[in-house]
């Protein structure tokens, strides 16, 4: 993708895992300000190492859209257990890496990402009221080369390689969004329950 379309996802991502973190209780809300993207109110943290966190994650994030190896991000909460209990999964197929060339396209782009922020905000309604006491990670899905690709970037983000672990208890999967543009196919998915 070009440079442009990977700041136009990975702005959304960063703004996406702080409205999901607002809107689930993770942090208290008086952490939070409100602020504007697509026209649209989203809260954003306003705690220095929160807010470096997310941004470590997100430059790590881009190095995969870059190469276009992103296959997904996850945000997962966890409970006081350590257990997961949510997962927002953001599911990417990526096209032309000059959708966005055109101002129309990339409209196009802000409108179908805007259209996220505003499920994400009222994802209460779908999901039932969040857990309380959790805690977060974001986890990227790649290939193996898109692995490689972040170790021997500049970024020096610790990401931790995991094996994907086959549970007994199966979430619930509830959709909240899916869209496509001429840059990307996108989908928003939750899966819900104790899960290992």
């Amino acid at each position: 993708m070009s440079s442009n379309c990977s700041d136009v996802i990975a702005e959304f991502l960063e703004v996406a895992i702080h409205q999901i973190l607002y809107c689930r209780n993770v942090y208290p809300r008086e952490l939070f300000e409100r602020r504007q993207l697509y026209q649209v109110p989203v809260h954003m943290s306003c705690h220095p190492e929160l807010n470096s966190y997310i941004v470590d994650v997100i430059s790590s994030v881009k190095v995969l859209l870059l190469k276009t190896q992103l296959d997904k991000v996850a945000v997962v909460l966890s409970n006081k257990d350590d257990k997961p209990v949510e997962r927002f999964i953001f599911s990417f197929v990526l096209y032309d890496e000059n959708a966005v060339s055109e101002d129309w396209h990339l409209l196009r782009v802000e409108m179908a990402l805007r259209d996220f922020l505003l499920k994400i905000s009222t994802c209460e309604s779908t999901l039932g009221a969040a857990h309380e006491g959790c805690t977060f990670a974001v986890e990227a899905y790649t290939s193996e080369s898109g692995a490689l690709a972040l170790q021997s970037s500049q970024e020096e983000f610790p990401w931790v390689c995991i094996s994907q672990q086959l549970s007994s208890i199966q979430p619930k999967i509830l959709p909240l969004k899916s869209a496509r543009t001429e840059a990307f196919q996108m989908q928003l998915y939750v899966e819900q329950g104790e899960m290992q």
